[in-house]
């Protein structure tokens, strides 16, 4: 590994060489990929050097290669000593072969369009997907040895990427590629010219029929309602808006069927739903804001188990959504919470459940928080949920695991953010997980004092109260200070 000293070295000359990221020199950058003393030089700080590199600013005309097969992408070796440079053209759903970094890593940088990076495991017989990752432009992409992936452009665009390996790869001689829907591994020999099934027979040292087993994740008895799906380097917030405004619009029509029918969701909904009627049942109530409203049933039903009958306001960010809740009754503005309209101290209450976590920067939360704050009176109620993430029953430790493996920190990530997309779905969500002290102190920060706090089960456990800190979701009731 390389050491911390050597690292130092590293950064310090890479600082030294204005003309990598002010210029955006990538002649320059390969010369000095090719000075690195490879016995010391590892995948960390190759993943370090070229994070000092804007590859969608760079140059790189002159390398993209011709694409003859509109099915399988091209390839322009640029440099073979010491370390393997290959800039490559992804033409429209083009795709490389599942294949196995046997001996060899490396990372991509994904230069222009976007570029999905597939992992699967071979263990006992059987492949499965294990995680997806998405590179969009200016993304890089750690290729492990030992890993097995597939590499894809799932637009109807070209991709340019530009990939390095260690060590070389002269050829592609003994690299195995595998074809799920036939269950077959093939053995490539020297002269393929891509790792893909578009190869000729003659390219093919093997073919092993029925090989293994392919294990489809969404067929598996076991498979989850939904799957991480990181997407790399972070979005911006206008960004992550739209994929959530997207996801939201392909689930609207069957969102509350979903949700009363998932046991689970179901029995945690209903518990907070309860607490916060009981809470409100205390107080003197005449406006009540629910952010992120969705269809307006949870308000709704809120309103009802409280047995009061104060005014219901909505804000969501989907239209779709937004329409049925309006259909409810309840006064609705389909916006972003930052860009809706609430005049000043207008509320007794606020909710945002089940959604705080959308909000997708720690700044922009603290902005949310303070506008929440002055839009309601003085001692009025903030309920609050938030996904745990310590909870072991939930995706908050794996959202960590992926944050750390992938080196996500560097790709623009807070730890917590996790990206996903519904199993059978086509759109992606971003949500945040949050620690315990760090939702506390954002809303002691914002003006607002914490009346209680409670762990709820969501995965296991749903709807009950928890005394374990590393269960259920953050469920808070504050308070308006003066």
């Amino acid at each position: 590994m390389l050491c911390s000293e050597f690292l130092g070295t590293l950064i310090s000359f890479i600082h030294s060489l204005p003309s990598l990221k002010s210029m955006n020199d990538f002649d320059s950058l390969v010369e000095l990929l090719k000075q690195q003393d490879y016995s010391t030089y590892d995948l960390e700080a190759l993943f370090t050097t070229l994070l000092e590199f804007d590859f969608t600013k760079a140059d790189l005309q002159q390398y993209i290669p011709e694409v003859k097969d509109p099915h399988n992408y091209a390839r322009n070796i640029l440099c073979l000593e010491p370390i393997e440079v290959v800039v490559l053209a992804w033409p429209a759903r083009s795709s490389s072969a599942i294949h196995f970094h046997q001996g060899f890593w490396g990372v991509v940088a994904v230069a222009e369009g976007r570029l999905d990076n597939v992992t699967f495991t071979h263990q006992d017989g059987v492949v499965t997907e294990s995680n997806m990752e998405c590179g969009l432009a200016g993304a890089l992409i750690k290729e492990s040895d030992g890993v097995i992936h597939l590499l894809k452009n799932p637009t109807d665009e070209l991709a340019i990427t530009v990939h390095f390996y260690y060590p070389p790869l002269a050829d592609f001689d003994g690299m195995e590629i595998y074809d799920l829907s036939t269950e077959t591994i093939g053995v490539l020999n020297d002269t393929a010219e891509s790792a893909s099934w578009s190869e000729p027979r003659t390219s093919f040292k093997e073919i092993k029929k029925k090989a293994f087993k392919y294990e489809a994740l969404e067929k598996r008895k076991d498979a989850p309602s939904h799957r991480i799906h990181p997407l790399i380097p972070k979005p911006g917030a206008d960004e992550i808006t739209e994929l959530l405004t997207s996801y939201y619009r392909e689930q609207a029509a069957n969102y509350d069927h979903y949700d009363t029918n998932h046991e689970s969701r179901r029995l945690y909904t209903s518990r907070i739903n309860r607490l916060i009627a009981d809470d409100l049942s205390k107080t003197q109530m005449a406006n009540y804001l629910a952010i992120a409203c969705g269809t307006g049933r949870r308000a709704m039903e809120i309103r009802a188990l409280s047995g009061m009958h104060f005014n219901l306001f909505g804000v969501d960010i989907s239209s779709e959504m937004g329409a049925i809740a309006k259909k409810r009754g309840i006064s609705t503005q389909s916006s972003t919470w930052l860009n809706a309209e609430v005049e000043e101290r207008s509320m007794d209450a606020v909710s945002f459940l089940y959604a705080f976590g959308h909000i997708s920067s720690a700044a922009e939360r603290a902005v949310s928080l303070t506008k929440i704050s002055k839009c309601l009176q003085v001692g009025g109620r903030l309920y609050l949920d938030v996904f745990n993430v310590i909870d072991r029953f939930e995706w908050g430790p794996r959202a960590v695991g992926v944050y750390e493996q992938l080196d996500l920190q560097r790709m623009g990530y807070e730890k917590g953010d996790v990206f996903y997309r519904k199993t059978g779905g086509k759109s992606i969500a971003y949500l945040h997980y949050f620690a315990e002290n760090e939702i506390t102190e954002l809303l002691n920060e914002s003006g607002f004092k914490i009346i209680s706090l409670t762990h709820v089960g969501y995965t296991k456990h749903p709807g009950e109260i928890l005394s374990q800190p590393d269960e259920g979701s953050i469920f808070i009731i504050a308070e308006k200070a003066e």
